[in-house]
Order: C-alpha cells, then sequence, then structure tokens
C-alpha cells in the first residue's frame, strides 16, 4: 500500500472554467494519434481509462469532475453520444498533428 500512495496525488491539474469540453477533445484526440509505422500511440480495449483519468487528476474551475459527466463524452465507434455531451465546435480550440504536417 505504501508503494501506492507515492502515485497519489495531493493536488490535481486545474482546467480553465468553461473548458473542460477542450481537454476532453484532447483526449479524443490522443486515442486516435498514429506512428509513423501505422501503429496507435495509445492502446485500451475500453473506454474508462480515459474518463476516469480526467475525473481523478483534473478538476474543472476548481470543482470535481464528475465520473458519470466525462464518461458520456466517451463512446464506441458507432454509439451515439448521449445527448449533451459533444464536444462544441468552438471548444475545440487545439489539432494535435504530427510533427511533419505541422
Amino acid at each position: 500500500m505504501k508503494a501506492h500512495t507515492n502515485y497519489g496525488v495531493s493536488q490535481k491539474v486545474y482546467v480553465e472554467d468553461g473548458y473542460l469540453p477542450t481537454l476532453i477533445d484532447l483526449i479524443q484526440q490522443l486515442r486516435e494519434v498514429e506512428l509513423p509505422n501505422g501503429r496507435s500511440l495509445l492502446k485500451s480495449d475500453h473506454h474508462s481509462p480515459y474518463y476516469k483519468l480526467i475525473a481523478k487528476y483534473f478538476n474543472h474551475g476548481g470543482k470535481e469532475i464528475p465520473l458519470d459527466t466525462v464518461r458520456n463524452y466517451f463512446v464506441g465507434k458507432g454509439e451515439a453520444p448521449i445527448k449533451g455531451s459533444q464536444v462544441p465546435e468552438d471548444r475545440k480550440l487545439f489539432r494535435i498533428v504530427p510533427a511533419d504536417h505541422a
């Protein structure tokens, strides 16, 4: 247990109020990033590591991020997201691209 607590955090990363969807968009983009050899940079058979990462290590406007709130943004391919849980276009502020395309 003691070794496990070394990886706990006493302070979460602060996400500016109103920009949680921007962070979610970046995490969603990272899920799709491919290496030069065509393999995925990140691999997971489930969506839970991504939304749990956000809920555990980030806060939004100084408040905890409910797990259920962020879970709604991560759906499988072909699944329809719950109404209101799509990242609005005006919050998609960044685009992750390969360095040779920048």
